[in-house]
Formats: structure tokens, C-alpha cells, sequence
């Protein structure tokens, strides 16, 4: 991506222009302009390049990616379109403090963004209400640089664990600051966590999807032990080894040694990465249901 360099995004205020009926982030306020992807109405028109669907995903949302090209480069956006969202959505948003669904992950990323932790760069938000009803949002976001790390996880497959080791420090550094910094992610599986391999490790990971985050005011433990449960459930066995969980975890945790108070975390984690384990298995099995025992999704 040439128009901007958003690997240095973090750790400032989200700080919006108004383009027509959108909050734009100044420095991408030009491009969007330029190619007509300056309003609701034409974020609602554009095309995906690449097909995003997946089962299950709600009929009232959407996610696209476009790319857009001309004499500097191309640039890559990815838009989540929300319309006429049921109430149980709307409370989301009022849970956190904001007036749309695409609004929670604006507010998201500029929460981290505050805290230093790495994650996507906003590009433009737009609502749209019937009274205190929302009936449009739209978040756009840029692409973020590498791949996630479940896409690389086959090559660890392959013997190369030491290539998959080497970014256990990284990622352990972010996700504790993610958690001591009181915040938590609900969905920290591999596939949410970027890396950008031709980076140095510093800036090397960043999170995403972050529409599900929390700050909990109470019982913080349990938050952290389904995040390190779903990052768990979701490294493959053929590629991250139980020695190699235990490494970093002890990163996680920033100790040399897993004491008695690491040990119980541990089985914590084990205990509800079955849970999830059973709970995937189910859902796998009502959106394949031809495909039962030991068939669906693998």
C-alpha cells in the first residue's frame, strides 16, 4: 500500500474530518474522494474484489475489500456495512458508548491506538439514523501489512516450527499488554492476529476484528482465560508443540519458570479450550449438517 504508511499509526487520538456525510481520517480523506468512496450511499454501492463471506454471518452485515489504483500505487481498504441492525446489536453499542455498530470498532481502535497497542488503521466511519434508530453504518479501515497467522501456520506444519518460535515473544508482548492494560479482545483466535514478517518484531504483530472487545469492570480473569483459550484452540498441534505453548505463556507472564499460580492459568486454559473445542464442533455441525463426526471443517 503507497499512498500511506500506517505501520506507525498507533498512539494518537482518532482526530476526523467531515467528508459529506463521513468522519474521515485526514491523511485518507484525498484518495477517497478521488475514487467516490466519499459517502454512505457510495460505500453501500462499492464491489468487493475478493469475496468475504462466510457461514453464518448475519444477513444485516457485510464486509468487502476494494482496492483502489492510480499513479501512486494501489491502496486497500476493507468496509464492514451494517443495515437495519436488530436490537440486540443496537444494545452492543449502547453497552459501549456509541450510537452505531460500525461505531464500537472505530471506538475500539482508538482505544488502542491510545494505548500503544498495535492494531488496524481507521479511514472513515458513517451513520445514518431514523430518529434514535440506526438504519446504515459503514467502518472503513486500511488493509494492514503480512498475513494473519493462521494463513501461515500450514508452512509451520511443514517442520519449520523454528520460523513459528520465533514470534512467540511478539505476540506474547502484545496480547499481555492488550490484557494489563484492562482491556481484553472475545475473539483472539489465530486468524485475528497479523504479522508482518519483513517487519521487526516491535512492529511485527498487530490485532484485528476488533468489534467484540470488552473492558471489563469486574472479573477480568475469566475475560483473559477465554482469550488465551481461543489463541490456544486455534494454533494447530502439527505446528506449535505443547513446549512451545508453555514458552509462551511463560512470555505471556513474563516469568522464567510456571510457579503454582501460572499452573493453575494453565489448566484454566486447557479446561476452556475443550469448552470451545465442544462448542466449534456444534456449530460446525448445524451450518454442515451432511458433514457429522470428524468431518465438518477439516
Amino acid at each position: 500500500m503507497s499512498h500511506m504508511d500506517v505501520t506507525n499509526a498507533h498512539a494518537r487520538r482518532i482526530d476526523p474530518v467531515t467528508v459529506n456525510d463521513l468522519r474521515v481520517m485526514p491523511e485518507f480523506a484525498a484518495v477517497l474522494r478521488q475514487h467516490r468512496l466519499d459517502s454512505i450511499e457510495a460505500l453501500f454501492a462499492a464491489k468487493s474484489d475478493t469475496p468475504l463471506d462466510k457461514p453464518g454471518l448475519d444477513h444485516w452485515r457485510a464486509r468487502l475489500r476494494v482496492t483502489v489504483r492510480d499513479d501512486s500505487g494501489d491502496s486497500v481498504f476493507y468496509i464492514k456495512r451494517y443495515e437495519n441492525p436488530p436490537a440486540r446489536a443496537a444494545r452492543e453499542a449502547s453497552r459501549v458508548g456509541v450510537k452505531s455498530i460500525a461505531g464500537v470498532e472505530w471506538h475500539w481502535i482508538e482505544q488502542l491506538s491510545l494505548a500503544g497497542i498495535p492494531s488496524v488503521q481507521a479511514v472513515a466511519l458513517g451513520e445514518a439514523f431514523d430518529g434514535s434508530r440506526e438504519t446504515r453504518s459503514v467502518l472503513v479501515t486500511a488493509a494492514v501489512p503480512g498475513e494473519s497467522m493462521e494463513s501461515l501456520a500450514p508452512k509451520w506444519r511443514q517442520g519449520k516450527r523454528s520460523s513459528a518460535r520465533r514470534w512467540l515473544a511478539p505476540v506474547a508482548n502484545v496480547v499481555s499488554k492488550l490484557h494489563r492494560s484492562g482491556y481484553v479482545h472475545r475473539d483472539l483466535y489465530l486468524c485475528h492476529i497479523f504479522l508482518n514478517e519483513t517487519a521487526t518484531q516491535d512492529a511485527a504483530i498487530r490485532l484485528i476484528d476488533l468489534q467484540r472487545m470488552l473492558r471489563p469492570k469486574w472479573n477480568m480473569k475469566r475475560w483473559i482465560v477465554k482469550d488465551l483459550a481461543a489463541l490456544n484452540y486455534s494454533a494447530p498441534k502439527e505446528a506449535v508443540s505443547t513446549a512451545d505453548r508453555l514458552r509462551w505463556l511463560k512470555c505471556y507472564l513474563g516469568k522464567t519458570r510456571l510457579d503454582a499460580e501460572a499452573r493453575r492459568l494453565v489448566y484454566r486454559v486447557v479446561g476452556k479450550t475443550q469448552q470451545i473445542a465442544r462448542h466449534d464442533a456444534r456449530r460446525r455441525a448445524r451450518l454442515h449438517p451432511d458433514h457429522r463426526e470428524g468431518g465438518a471443517g477439516r
